[in-house]
């Protein structure tokens, strides 16, 4: 699930800029919104949900609120670890292209640069792997996330800044072990409630942060919003530490 996002991103950045640049950047706004209908219509006319193979009698009926008090903390301390991560990667790929602008690359190899952090972070598909096949999951993911902020700090300063981007999109990979914490604590009853609740709150925070991100540019420039992002990449540990401290306190077992 997570793979085909930044793969679109990149696609976004390598060629919306030309698009925009060859006709209007009205076209460019245009032509994702396109795409988006008709991913939407394809999933309404071949999107089928499973029938539940539970017999009528078997089902206990629905309630509109099904979660616990503790669940709703733990989805909530997971929502900011997953929203921070995101964050961070959104605020480089978003003004990473307009600090290289400000240091002299044309905006078209800007983006391309960018491009490759996204990419790249279609390593989320061996992340996932990797972390069903170790004991220590929570060190993967430190690692990667620390080495992502690291990359990012060094894309701020300066240097080989393709390599900086490129590294971003793989230390992103344990990224899945993020997104499958709700899962983790969530009764089968709660999970639909919990998800929702997990998804609400990381698209408040995702709006949020851009607006963070331009107030430090009209200060600071292209290179404030990237050091908002290696910020970013760190406040996700203190995130998960608190997930799984409560996960502990409140022995909520943990998969595997």
């Amino acid at each position: 699930m997570l793979a085909p996002w930044p793969v679109g991103i990149a696609l976004s950045l390598v060629a919306l800029g030309a698009l925009g640049a060859a006709t209007t950047w009205r076209t460019a706004m245009v032509v994702p919104m396109v795409f988006a209908a008709g991913a939407f219509l394809l999933m309404l006319v071949f999107y089928r949900e499973l029938r539940s193979e539970s017999s009528g009698a078997d089902r206990a009926p629905r309630r509109w609120w099904t979660i616990t008090g503790r669940e709703i903390v733990l989805v909530l301390a997971g929502g900011v670890a997953w929203t921070t991560l995101n964050a961070a990667l959104i605020l480089l790929l978003s003004f990473g292209p307009k600090l290289l602008v400000e240091r002299g690359l044309d905006p078209a190899r800007a983006n391309l640069v960018l491009s490759w952090a996204s990419f790249l972070s279609v390593t989320t598909v061996l992340g996932g792997v990797l972390l069903d096949r170790v004991r220590s999951r929570d060190t993967v993911i430190v690692t990667g996330i620390t080495g992502a902020a690291a990359a990012t700090s060094a894309f701020a300063l300066g240097g080989p800044v393709a390599l900086w981007s490129a590294l971003v999109g793989i230390f992103v990979a344990p990224a899945p072990g993020v997104v499958a914490l709700p899962g983790e604590v969530l009764s089968p009853g709660s999970r639909h409630t919990g998800f929702g609740l997990f998804y609400a709150f990381f698209y408040a925070g995702m709006a949020v942060a851009p607006v963070a991100a331009g107030y430090l540019i009209d200060r600071g420039g292209g290179v404030a919003a990237l050091w908002l992002s290696a910020i970013l990449w760190l406040l996700t540990l203190p995130a998960l530490g608190l997930f799984r401290v409560l996960q502990r306190r409140w022995t909520v077992p943990r998969p595997g």
